[in-house]
């Protein structure tokens, strides 16, 4: 491993410390009424609990009084298990659930300055380092729990070590030791998000290609030979384990992806992610034009390096092949941020082979003088934009306005508490937040026939939501029933029970 220069230490240090520093003053209090969290939450719950059959249960009710769709049966089991000793320490401790989660974005940080080691300078490796540790996307993302940045975690830190371990070959203390930790590691990156299953691919093609000579002499020992299925007997193992303790089905995901057009998928989605990572550089159109700016150096970085960084293409390429033929859906960029680094690191990448080319002396240095006033511009948008963030969280008193923790909802939400009986069933736009902080039966269902045949005791109206003509008509249409009453409401929300 290379020597690093003290100022490269001190720079990196200042810049995480920095990034450390505005999070942690910022967090929110409470979450906003995305429906993701309190599946994860329920799995860890029933985890501890030991309840996961009442919570499968409780699942496929949902599921089949459902007006519309609502997400797997259950999550992949990795990040409930990861929140478990944080939900066994704290209890339902949202906030700590948040910080814990934010640990996992600070140590990707660190990653990613290593992971570009031998191929990028140090500089332009901070630079990346700073363009995650200040970008607005992770500061208003970290008030989610969710299982992106863990998955960014251990999708870094699997590349990283088939990086070092397999192309490099250096290894921690020895190489058993080191091929038991990439195993694991590979393992849990699945066991997070499906998509992991990509860091055994990557695994194997890397494996294929340096070790190809080696594993076709005849002469070489058994035991040498062996010793390369190290990382694939551990991930074995552990799916074995795996498939023996956790209940997981995966009908969902085959039947969103076989239930669909794949022409309309694809044009949908070629055109929403070649879109999408211009949020990364930024919100606003003015600096929405950096991304359009990189997009020919990274493609020239990809192209001019496509052997010689085979892995991280191959990622790239495996990614964007899952992410074009899934479903088209507007879940914004949290679905690519573990590709961010790559793309990053082909545009720095390709801006300094582009340079290297036998070009106009001038140009070049006009070039260059560009390139660092862009960053530069950008980091500093960063800045005020978290500065800006900051202020705001202070000025609305660090509260979620908008949520199951405010005012309006909490008060809806110990109504039903309180004026329920625990086997009333409920029907609300967020069916499993609900249940979650209610410990009611809870759906999602905008046809009113449906509701009064199944004798759905209350039905839960968020004012706000008007996302569809037809949720704005089922507000409408309820309240002219004749087969409900209203039994309160407040500025946010209305509770009607079926006579």
């Amino acid at each position: 491993m290379e020597k690093f220069k003290i100022t490269t230490k001190i720079l990196l240090i200042f810049i995480i410390s920095l990034s450390i520093f505005l999070n942690l003053i910022s967090f929110k209090r409470g979450h906003t009424w995305g429906d993701d969290f309190a599946l994860y939450i329920a799995q860890t719950k029933s985890f501890i609990e030991n309840s996961v059959d009442n919570l499968i249960e409780e699942q496929r009710f949902l599921e089949q009084y459902s007006s519309e769709l609502h997400g797997p049966l259950l999550y992949p089991w990795g990040f409930p298990i990861l929140l478990a000793p944080v939900y066994k320490i704290f209890g339902f401790n949202i906030l700590a659930m948040k910080i814990y989660i934010f640990l996992f974005f600070i140590a990707s940080l660190f990653i990613l300055f290593f992971l570009f080691e031998g191929i990028l300078n140090e500089r332009l490796r901070l630079l990346i380092v700073t363009m995650f540790a200040l970008n607005p996307v992770f500061f208003y993302f970290k008030e989610n729990v969710l299982a992106d940045v863990p998955f960014l975690f251990f999708t870094l830190l699997g590349m990283w070590l088939i990086k070092l371990y397999i192309i490099e070959k250096r290894f921690f203390i020895n190489r058993y030791i080191s091929f038991v930790i990439l195993g694991f590691v590979i393992f849990f990156a699945y066991f997070i998000k499906i998509q992991g299953i990509i860091l055994f691919l990557i695994l194997f093609l890397c494996h294929v290609v340096e070790y190809r000579e080696l594993l076709n002499k005849r002469d070489i020992l058994l035991k040498e030979k062996c010793f390369h299925l190290i990382p694939y007997v551990i991930i074995a193992l552990c799916m074995s384990v795996k498939g023996i303790i956790f209940y997981e089905n995966f009908e969902y995901f085959f039947y969103v992806l076989l239930n669909q057009d794949i022409i309309t998928t694809l044009k949908k989605n070629i055109v929403y992610y070649l879109i999408l990572p211009s949020e990364f550089f930024s919100s606003k159109a003015i600096f929405k034009f950096i991304y359009f700016f990189s997009m020919p150096f990274a493609f020239y970085g990809f192209i001019a390096n496509i052997k010689k960084d085979y892995p991280f293409a191959m990622f790239m390429i495996f990614n964007a092949l899952i992410l074009l033929v899934f479903p088209f859906t507007t879940q914004g960029i949290r679905y690519i941020l573990f590709i961010l680094p790559f793309y990053c690191y082909y545009f720095l990448k390709g801006f300094v082979e582009f340079n290297m080319l036998e070009l106009n002396r001038g140009y070049k240095k006009v070039c260059i003088g560009a390139m660092y006033f862009i960053m530069a511009t950008l980091i500093f948008s960063f800045l005020l934009r978290d500065v800006n963030y900051i202020r705001k969280v202070y000025k609305e008193n660090r509260y979620t306005h908008e949520g199951p923790y405010s005012k309006n909802a909490t008060e809806m939400i110990n109504f039903i508490i309180n004026f329920t009986k625990p086997d009333d069933k409920l029907v609300f736009f967020k069916p499993r937040a609900l249940r979650l902080y209610t410990n009611r039966k809870t759906v999602v269902n905008y046809n009113i026939d449906d509701i009064v045949n199944h004798r759905f005791k209350y039905v839960v109206v968020y004012k706000n939501d008007m996302e569809h003509d037809y949720r704005i008509k089922f507000r409408y249409d309820i309240d002219k029933s004749h087969f409900f009453r209203k039994i309160f409401e407040n500025d946010e929300y209305l509770i009607y029970e079926l006579i």
